[in-house]
């Protein structure tokens, strides 16, 4: 029993490292210019595999409103250590837009498939809890579990701390 616990604990810990890592390098991608990859990557079989995805609002100044900028992360736990044991994602790709959720799908979705998701026992799809992220993954994936991201998840917790 002590045992089954010791390995769900580090699956958690390695499950929360994986997102943690993925919502930062995300961050990274909006706010840093990115060289494009010639070749996609491809994702190992049997590895589980993650889709960030989130939505954050965005002030358009010539319209003067807000937009929803839309960005995905494509990404397995494959993971080095860079610096001062600074863990970085080695197969990772990105997709951001302000276009529609449609136009969004079709520019993650796609990506996924070519760095191979199609061959994976597990996909997890990492949301914020947002209604078009939900119906979006129940319509691509509706398998695929849908977790509420570590940032959002534990928001709520320091609220009401």
């Amino acid at each position: 029993m002590q045992e089954a616990v010791k390995v769900k604990a580090q699956e958690q810990a390695n499950f929360q490292q994986a997102d943690e890592q993925a919502l930062a390098e995300t961050v990274e991608v909006l706010v840093e210019e990115q060289p494009l990859t010639k070749k996609t990557p491809q994702i190992e079989p049997s590895e589980r595999v993650y889709l960030g995805i989130d939505g954050t609002l965005v002030k358009a100044r010539a319209q003067n409103r807000l937009m929803e900028a839309k960005v995905g992360i494509v990404f397995s736990h494959q993971l080095a250590i860079v610096g001062t044991n600074r863990p970085q994602l080695l197969n990772k790709q990105y997709v951001g837009t302000l276009q529609s959720v449609q136009a969004f799908s079709q520019q993650l979705f796609p990506l996924a498939r070519r760095m191979g998701i199609d061959n994976q026992e597990q996909l997890v799809i990492l949301s914020d809890g947002a209604r078009w992220i939900n119906k979006l993954a129940q319509t691509q994936d509706p398998k695929a579990p849908l977790i509420l991201d570590w940032w959002h998840l534990k928001r709520p917790v320091w609220q009401n701390s």
